[in-house]
């Protein structure tokens, strides 16, 4: 595949992506008015177990070995087992809205942590950026939170 298909493929694969991720919060919103959080992670568990064995016994992916363990370990854990519930709860807690747009945070705290963890070089472009970003998400859920209180919207 050429880079210029490539690169287009990628940015559709990523809007994809974006667009599911994004519309996880409003049909959760939906589910979450019948049934509990609890019961919705365990059915995004659930469905997540049956996809993946498929993928699994499709495509027969290498096994990890030795320490490589610890590290899918650590993935799963803080990637999916403790951010859904966290994310289920959150939502049922708050709005569609606001729990999208919080997560549009994610990038800011990756560039922190790594800069801390891995030791990446956080420019001041980045900082600018980062600053930037979380004061559109603050306005944006402040702008969430006066529509679901009943107060007047920010107006400019």
């Amino acid at each position: 595949m050429n880079p210029s298909k490539r690169n287009a493929w990628g940015l559709f694969n990523l809007g994809a992506a974006a667009t599911i991720w994004g519309s996880t919060f409003v049909v959760s919103r939906y589910a979450l008015a019948s049934v509990s959080f609890l019961h919705l992670v365990i059915l995004r568990f659930a469905c997540s177990t049956a996809l993946f064995m498929v993928l699994f016994l499709v495509q027969r992916p290498r096994l990890p070995h030795g320490r490589e363990w610890w590290l899918y370990l650590g993935s799963a854990t803080s990637g999916y087992v403790l951010s859904i519930p966290f994310q289920f709860l959150g939502t049922s807690l708050t709005s569609a809205h606001i729990g999208s747009i919080v997560t549009c945070a994610t990038p800011l705290a990756m560039v922190v942590l790594a800069g801390l963890f891995l030791h990446e070089r956080i420019r001041v472009r980045d900082i600018c950026a980062i600053v930037i970003a979380l004061a559109g998400v603050t306005l944006i859920s402040l702008e969430g939170l006066s529509h679901s209180s009943g107060a007047r919207p920010l107006q400019w």
